[in-house]
This record gives structure tokens, C-alpha cells and sequence, in this order.
């Protein structure tokens, strides 16, 4: 079943299947291969190393930007914390202070490698409209805030990106 929410938030149905697979037929292989590729790149599932270094030269003439890795794997540990303790105000300060927690520079450094990783999809959440679904959640999370946070003050500071480069 495939919905879109429209900007009151009403779901429309655009596609039920009744028979949903993901084997290639000889009209969709292509669309297919590539949106399962996309997506395993997106959660982070990378080509494991001998199969890489075996076909090393063939990967990055057809994936450039898969030529050298951007950080270390540790980035998919999740953060422990939970409960929101901070303001939206309180929130932008501690995004542009120089002392965020590392757990939560590897969450923004995740969200910004998942978000390079897509060519074809549109990421819902988190975007600089996260406010507006969060609600629909249940309780808010410190994560969520944070990257909610963050897609606002990336659309109205330029330079933010730099700020994760350091890490």
C-alpha cells in the first residue's frame, strides 16, 4: 500500500498491491535495481571489503562518490538519550556552541551521510518541516528535536555544514 499525506495531512491512497515483489521483471529491472541499491545505501549497507577490492575499479567508475568512505561505522550507534529537555531557542544555542555531545554529532553526521546517499528519494523526515509531523509521533525524542533543529538551521545558515567537518 502506498499513501501521500497532502499539506492538511489527509492520506491518499496511490497504489495497492496485491501481489507486492520486488523480483525483476523485464519491464521494471531497471527501476528496481536501482531503487534496492539506493536504498541499501541509504541505511548504510556497503559492498563488504574483498568484494570491493576485487572489483575496486569497476564500483568507482560506475559510483565516484563511493570511492573513499566519509567516517568511521561508529556513527550507527544510537544515542541513549531520550526525553527533551530543551527549548527551541535553548536547542539552536546548543547546535552552535562547540560542545555538543559526540553521540549527538554522529547522529547529524548520519542523517547528513543518509541524506548524500539519496538520488531518487525526497527524505520526509527529518527536513526543515519536521516540526509540523513530529507531533504524530508520540512523546518527542531528544533526537528528533535535534534534527528537526538542525534541517531549520540549515536552511538559514549557510556555513552550518562546515561545522561537522571538524569531527
Amino acid at each position: 500500500l502506498d499513501i501521500m499525506l497532502d499539506s492538511n495531512l489527509k492520506p491518499w491512497v496511490l497504489e495497492v498491491n496485491t501481489d507486492p515483489r520486488l523480483c525483476a521483471d523485464p519491464v521494471n529491472a531497471n527501476l528496481k535495481a536501482n531503487m534496492i541499491a539506493e536504498m541499501f545505501n541509504i541505511v548504510g549497507f556497503h559492498i563488504p571489503q574483498e568484494i570491493a577490492q576485487k572489483n575496486k575499479y569497476d564500483i568507482i567508475s560506475q559510483y565516484p562518490e563511493f570511492a573513499e568512505p566519509v567516517y568511521a561505522m561508529t556513527v550507527y550507534e544510537k544515542p541513549e538519550k531520550n526525553a527533551v529537555n530543551l527549548s527551541d531557542e535553548e536547542m539552536s544555542k546548543y547546535l552552535e556552541s562547540d560542545n555538543m555531545e559526540t553521540s549527538d554529532i554522529h547522529l547529524l553526521m548520519k542523517a547528513e551521510e543518509e541524506l548524500s546517499q539519496t538520488k531518487e528519494f525526497t527524505r520526509l523526515l527529518p527536513c526543515h518541516s519536521s516540526s509540523r509531523y513530529l507531533q504524530f509521533l508520540g512523546k518527542e525524542i531528544h533526537a528528533d528535536k535535534l534534527l528537526d533543529m538542525w534541517e531549520k538551521m540549515k536552511q538559514s545558515k549557510e556555513n552550518c555544514l562546515e561545522k561537522l567537518k571538524h569531527y
